[in-house]
């Protein structure tokens, strides 16, 4: 966003109350302070996140402003940068917004892409269970030298390749930390993140070693020498599909 208060641009909040009557039309009024240009640096629709809006339904969340700003005087002295506001919920300025998709599909998300992504509950890209057992409430950035989950892992020289914004630590993507803590606004007072019973009924990323942890012993050969390997995901289903059935017989 550039904002210069010495130069006249349009008052869009004058304007929008300077409305004629009779044909509707808007009269543009102009003040001192011109806003030239606004950018928008990101903007993700693909793999939503998930959250209760104010009728209480699970719906997707999509950035809504995420304002970050950097004020330079006329002399060029950076003043404030790369700031926001905290407002008066004690959240951050930055927000999620719930959503009515313009239009459905026949084709559903995935299984995986809810239950096995931590983005979709909130958690943000690659927040997965591991890095939660690692990584705490800490902010996770994979594009950084610094960190379990840097380019150069535990390095002790290594620096940050993406500058952090000091005052919001997180991904734009995050909505809450896996403590529960909801680090960004939404816009009305009903519309809340899926809480921590909600996100843990979701969440199944991982859960594959519940079972492959176990590859290599006798065991786990055995198995394998008596139902084969599974080349495909429609055996591996079968096998699994076995495995309940043997459980279901035990439990009788």
């Amino acid at each position: 966003m550039q904002y210069d208060r010495r130069v006249k641009g349009t008052d869009w909040i004058t304007t929008s109350k300077k409305v004629d009557p009779f044909t509707g039309r808007q009269t543009v009024t102009e003040e001192f302070g011109d806003l030239s240009l606004e950018n928008r640096s990101f903007m993700r629709w693909e793999n939503s996140i998930l959250g209760i809006n104010l009728r209480g339904k699970v719906s997707p969340l999509d950035p809504g402003c995420q304002v970050f700003y950097t004020f330079v005087d006329e002399e060029g002295n950076v003043k404030a940068l790369n700031k926001h506001y905290i407002i008066s919920t004690g959240h951050n300025s930055t927000t999620l917004a719930p959503i009515n998709p313009h239009a459905t599909s026949l084709v559903a998300r995935t299984c995986e892409d809810c239950h096995t992504n931590p983005k979709t509950i909130g958690y943000g890209t690659g927040n997965s269970r591991s890095a939660g057992k690692l990584l705490g409430d800490s902010p996770l950035f994979q594009d950084l030298s610094k960190g379990v989950y840097g380019d150069i892992p535990d390095a002790k020289t290594g620096r940050w390749q993406t500058p952090k914004i000091e005052d919001f630590p997180y991904a734009l993507d995050q909505l809450v930390v896996r403590s529960g803590k909801q680090i960004q606004n939404m816009p009305l007072p009903e519309d809340r993140p899926l809480n921590q019973e909600e996100r843990n009924l979701v969440e199944r990323e991982g859960l594959c070693i519940g079972c492959h942890q176990y590859y290599g012993t006798p065991e786990w050969e055995n198995i394998v020498k008596k139902y084969g390997k599974a080349a495909t995901a429609e055996q591996h289903e079968k096998m699994v599909s076995e495995a309940i059935k043997s459980l279901m017989g035990r439990s009788k």
